[in-house]
């Protein structure tokens, strides 16, 4: 399962390449807004971070012709390689068929329904990003909605990358369907930076150790005495 990061901030982004197995990143107008920064710029520092890893953009627009157009130019400036996000609806649908006949990589989102689903496989895209927490929100039984998506999908090409996670609760129920993708906001890294029970354990184990040497030596200085 890969594990994607949800951001365009660049800085925290490299950061937590550092730490996690990050294979790609996704953005979206919202995350782009919130990154405070030229969106165009942006764009083209995050594709030549993630280099052959992938890189998800959104279009813009609500009709199949500025879909088009905007694929156009992800695909001229960002290169072909690039995962092009086209929202799961009427002028989405018919704006993935011509763009999958042309061979371009297609991640279909703002996923609710299964019947989404359904007729973006059978397009033929890559992916599809099911916004896992938006559904909760809705009333549903999100763990139930995916597992019909992931049934529905399942003699297709296309993969789910989910999207929309708000707890690493959340995050871990999804894995467990085996997902191909997840895609998480810098929030749920932070999770795992502040879990007492695991600093308390850490913090016990290294006292342990000083009693034991008598000193706050590490292991290596032990071991080369």
């Amino acid at each position: 399962m890969k594990i994607l990061i949800d951001s365009a901030d660049l800085d925290k982004i490299k950061e937590l390449y550092e730490y996690y197995p990050i294979c790609g990143v996704t953005t979206n107008p919202s995350i782009l807004l919130r990154n405070g920064k030229d969106a165009a710029e942006t764009l083209k520092q995050l594709k030549t971070f993630c280099g052959q890893q992938e890189l998800h953009v959104q279009v813009i627009g609500e009709t199949c012709a500025e879909y088009l157009a905007d694929a156009k130019a992800i695909i001229e400036v960002l290169g072909k390689d690039t995962y092009i996000k086209i929202p799961a609806y009427k002028e989405g649908f018919k704006a993935m068929k011509i763009l999958s006949e042309q061979g371009a990589r297609i991640t279909a989102t703002a996923i609710y329904y299964p019947g989404q689903a359904l007729i973006a496989s059978k397009i033929g895209v890559d992916y599809i990003a099911p916004y896992f927490n938006r559904i909760c929100k809705q009333g549903y039984d999100g763990l139930k909605v995916l597992e019909t998506m992931q049934r529905i999908i399942n003699d297709t090409p296309t993969k789910i990358l989910a999207a929309s996670f708000k707890t690493l609760d959340q995050v871990c129920d999804v894995a467990d369907l085996q997902v191909e993708a997840m895609t998480l906001p810098v929030s749920i890294f932070e999770q795992l930076e502040e879990m007492a029970e695991v600093d308390k354990t850490i913090k016990a184990f290294n006292e342990d150790f000083y009693t034991l040497t008598g000193t706050h030596s590490s292991l290596k200085d032990v071991l080369k005495t």
